[in-house]
């Protein structure tokens, strides 16, 4: 049976105040869309170090009033900006003000001058990896026991107990971002979402379509339905056209992908919004 589609907006924090993100959230629920992400990053991505950045978990705890459908959640947070239990509880809290509507986006991380700037530790690649599979563990373990002890190579936990379960059961759904043949294995593993990025937009010029099959490989050595996970990608340009956004969908569709999320456009035009995702979104979820 072929899952159904999925449609976002992602935010980006950076360059925007509270009034202006408060409308942008405001407007995601007013569209009827299926995921609302805000950025995990304290600088602007845009040039990496100026300008204003609101910090994404307080910002999706301040939507979670504001909105009343939508899913919240990061696109998404590094591993290595925060202790995975601490994230966990972040997530919960999340899970309980929205109603049941956290989402943990979650990848090793990967910007190496935020890490920098902000005194954060930067390990290397596989042991950013090695981490992420135990924070994927730790957070799995706390979300369903009542209590957890872990004994990892990089994260240790003594009898820790955690209170209150998330509402969503038996955990907060994972959306985990991943490329590398190590972090697909851990989301064959783990994931109730993979996301992967669009760069190039053409999936005939991206490696991504290649990964997609990679990622059912290791589904299958565990023995799990690929079909059970579901696959994210996003766009990197605004939505801006019912044409393009048809074109986006349907070549990413071919390979197998679920959930589209389109960054909104810069001026943002809320009518113009507003019509492409009550039309166009519906449409392509009755197969239009």
């Amino acid at each position: 049976m072929t899952a159904p589609l999925r449609f976002g907006f992602s935010l980006s924090q950076h360059y925007l105040d509270w009034p202006a993100l408060r409308r942008q959230a405001e407007l995601a629920e007013a569209c009827g869309v299926d995921y609302l992400w805000v950025f995990d990053h304290f600088v602007s991505m845009r040039d990496g170090i100026d300008g204003p950045t609101l910090e994404g978990w307080m910002l999706l705890a301040a939507f979670a009033p504001l909105t009343r459908t939508v899913r919240l959640g990061t696109l998404v947070s590094g591993n290595t900006y925060r202790h995975p239990s601490l994230l966990a509880k972040q997530v919960v809290s999340l899970d309980h003000i929205s109603g049941g509507r956290a989402v943990l986006g979650l990848g090793a991380g990967w910007h190496a001058a935020e890490h920098r700037m902000y005194g954060f530790p930067f390990p290397p690649a596989g042991e950013r990896v090695e981490r992420f599979g135990e924070a994927l563990a730790l957070i799995d373990a706390l979300m369903r026991q009542e209590r957890t002890t872990y004994h990892g190579r990089y994260y240790q936990l003594e009898e820790a107990p955690f209170q209150p379960k998330p509402l969503q059961r038996p955990r907060v759904p994972f959306l985990l971002g991943a490329q590398g043949s190590r972090m697909l294995r851990l989301v064959a593993r783990h994931a109730d979402i993979w996301d992967a990025d669009a760069a190039p937009m053409d999936p005939a010029e991206s490696p991504v379509p290649a990964k997609v099959a990679e990622l059912d490989g290791y589904c299958r050595a565990i023995g799990r339905d690929p079909a059970t996970l579901r696959r994210s990608i996003w766009s990197r340009t605004a939505l801006r056209s019912e044409a393009e956004v048809r074109r986006f969908v349907a070549a990413w569709r071919a390979h197998g992908f679920t959930d589209f999320f389109f960054k909104l456009p810069d001026p943002l035009d809320p009518d113009a919004v507003h019509r492409l995702a009550t039309t166009v979104f519906p449409a392509l979820k009755a197969g239009g």
